[in-house]
């Protein structure tokens, strides 16, 4: 097993994963989380050492769904993941692999449906492994907690027909949320709690 340690980054979490392999030398593996929306991921399979070989955008679409977007660098065009006798890429399909096959290899699927469509916090049993789970989750909440104040600031601000001071409490609107998250959800907004120019653009 790796021995595997969390940091938080300027813009997000990143693991750094220590393996020994053959030979004596140390595999160094870093992932890292760049929010709102950005992920790096060295290759699972080890293509080849040296610079990660892509970047991807997870982009929610509604509550129980979302689509990852990928970039990334290959040698071969449109084989971006290696194929052939002995890759660990070549294996059945999730379809077509039976119960017993698919409880005795499981994946990201068993991981994320086994959950179920919305996992509630009071039925999780976290492990010093879930430790950049926890992490990403209290960002993520300091973050909305920005939003949250700088929005109430907003608020207060002296507008037409309204006097200094005066406070009027109302729910962000779903219509400018949905254009804000179009705006800013292809991109790694690092000013996305200001709120952003993309926010200011939406309006």
């Amino acid at each position: 097993m790796p021995r595997v340690t969390w940091d938080f980054t300027e813009r997000g979490v990143k693991s750094l994963q220590l393996r020994a392999v053959e030979g004596g030398q140390i595999m160094h593996r870093i992932t890292e989380v760049v929010l709102p929306t950005l992920r790096v991921v060295a290759n699972p399979f080890v293509g080849g050492f040296g610079r990660v070989e892509s970047i991807g955008w997870t982009l929610p679409l509604d509550n129980t769904h979302y689509r990852i977007y990928t970039a990334g660098r290959v040698r071969d065009k449109g084989v971006f993941l290696p194929r052939g006798a002995g890759a660990a890429t070549n294996r059945k399909r999730w379809a077509d692999m039976t119960e017993p096959e698919r409880r005795s290899a499981p994946g990201d699927w068993e991981a994320q449906v086994g959950q179920g469509p919305i996992s509630l916090h009071s039925e999780e049993h976290l492990e010093t492994s879930d430790k950049g789970v926890v992490m990403v989750r209290r960002l993520l909440q300091r973050q909305l907690e920005v939003i949250k104040a700088r929005w109430r600031a907003h608020e207060r601000q002296p507008r037409r027909g309204r006097a200094p001071g005066e406070v009027r409490g109302r729910k962000l609107p779903a219509r400018r949320l949905s254009r804000w998250r179009r705006a800013c959800a292809p991109t790694s907004c690092v000013g996305w709690a200001s709120p952003c120019s993309c926010w200011s653009a939406s309006r």
